[in-house]
């Protein structure tokens, strides 16, 4: 994986779960790390640069996950209505 396929995977509308994105993007990093020796310029700047892209996500997921977790339970109330409902007709 790199950040290219991940680029074109977004373009693509690729990822229906939001989550899978970022994965993508840290085995990105993952494997840049495998390759490159710690203490590497480079290999420090990726340190860093997961930093930043953490921070970013975890801005954006305070905003993200609450409306997604009030949607599944929203579902999972009208799953259990609907079931009840078959369950006495």
């Amino acid at each position: 994986m790199d950040l290219d396929n991940v680029n074109n995977r977004l373009k693509r509308n690729f990822y229906d779960d939001p989550l899978a994105f970022p994965e993508n993007v840290r085995l990105t990093f993952r494997n840049a790390m495998t390759y490159i020796k710690k203490g590497h310029d480079v290999y420090e700047n990726l340190v860093e640069i997961a930093g930043m892209f953490e921070s970013w996500l975890a801005s954006i997921l305070v905003e993200v996950v609450p409306p997604l977790l009030e949607r599944k339970r929203r579902l999972k109330d009208k799953l259990a209505w609907l079931s009840r409902v078959g369950t006495v007709a």
